[in-house]
C-alpha cells in the first residue's frame, strides 16, 4: 500500500509513516530501543506476566510525554484481565494526550463493551470522520484508519446498519487490502446478517450517529476546544475543571496542520 492520500466513508486521509509521527505529540526525547522493547512485551499477548507490568511502568515513568508508553501498559493490563485498570490508564492518556488517536480508540472500545455508544455518538458526529476528532492531526497512519473504522463498522452492525458496514469495509480494502482485520470485519458482518436476518435488517433500528450530540455537549460552562475529543471528555466529566485550562486550551501552533 503505497498510496499517500485514501478515501474511507467520504473523508480523505493523509497516510503518514510511523516515523513521522513522533513529533505530533509534542513528546521529549526517547529511546526508540525502550519503545521497541514494549512493544515486544506486548507481542507476548496472553503470556505476559506481572514482571512485564513492572517494565512498562518504568518506560511510562520515563517517558511521561511519549504516550504510546502509556498505551502499551493499559494493553498489558488488558492482556490480564484487569479491565478497571486498563480503563483507568486510557482515560489518563486521552486526557494528557488529547492528539493519541491509539488512545481514543481503545478507550471508545472499552465503552462499547459495556454498552455505552454515547461517546461513539457523540464523537463521531453526523458522520465518522478522524479529521473532526483530531484536527490538528497532519495525517494518520494506515493502522489508526483501520482501526477507527473497524469499530464504526461494530457499531453499525450493532445498529443493524449492514449496508453502512458493507460500505465502509470496500474503503478499507481500498486503503490496505493486505491487513488481516479485512477477514474478521467481512466474517462480523456475515453472522450480523445472520443473526438480524433480512427481515429484521429491513425495518431498520439504527443509530443516528450525530444521536445525541447537542445533548452530550449542552454543559453550558463548557469552553471550546482544539479537540473534539477533549470536548467529549469534558462533558462526560471524565475531565475536571482543574485539569481542563492547563490541558487544553493551550497553543497547539507547534503541531503540524492540514493542509
Amino acid at each position: 500500500m503505497n498510496k499517500s492520500i485514501v478515501e474511507v466513508f467520504g473523508s480523505a486521509y493523509r497516510i503518514l509513516e510511523k516515523e513521522n509521527l513522533f513529533p505530533v505529540f509534542g513528546e521529549s526525547p526517547f529511546n526508540r530501543n525502550d519503545l521497541l522493547a514494549s512493544r515486544k512485551i506486548l507481542d507476548k499477548g496472553d503470556r505476559i506476566k506481572i514482571k512485564d507490568i513492572s517494565i512498562l511502568k518504568t518506560y511510562v515513568s520515563r517517558y511521561p510525554q511519549t504516550p504510546e508508553f502509556k498505551h502499551n501498559l493499559a494493553m498489558a493490563y488488558d492482556y490480564l484481565g484487569e479491565d478497571d485498570e486498563c480503563e483507568s490508564i486510557l482515560q489518563s492518556l486521552v486526557q494528557e494526550h488529547p492528539l493519541y488517536l491509539q488512545g481514543i480508540i481503545s478507550l471508545t472500545k472499552f465503552m462499547r463493551y459495556r454498552d455505552d455508544f454515547s461517546y461513539l455518538e457523540v464523537m463521531a458526529g453526523k458522520k465518522f470522520d478522524l479529521n473532526r476528532i483530531c484536527p490538528a492531526r497532519a495525517g494518520f497512519l494506515v493502522g489508526e484508519i483501520m482501526l477507527f473504522y473497524a469499530m464504526a463498522i461494530a457499531y453499525y452492525l450493532d445498529s443493524k446498519d449492514i449496508e453502512t458496514a458493507e460500505r465502509i469495509h470496500k474503503d478499507l480494502c481500498d486503503v490496505d487490502s493486505d491487513s488481516p482485520m479485512l477477514e474478521i470485519i467481512e466474517s462480523d458482518i456475515e453472522e450480523a446478517k445472520e443473526i438480524f436476518g433480512e427481515d429484521e435488517l429491513q425495518e431498520g433500528n439504527r443509530f443516528a450517529p450525530d444521536k445525541g450530540y447537542n445533548e452530550a455537549l449542552k454543559r453550558n460552562d463548557a469552553p471550546e476546544f482544539i479537540n473534539q475529543a477533549v470536548s467529549i471528555l469534558y462533558s462526560k466529566e471524565i475531565l475536571s475543571e482543574d485539569n481542563v485550562n492547563t490541558l487544553y486550551l493551550k497553543d497547539f501552533s507547534n503541531f503540524p496542520k492540514q493542509t
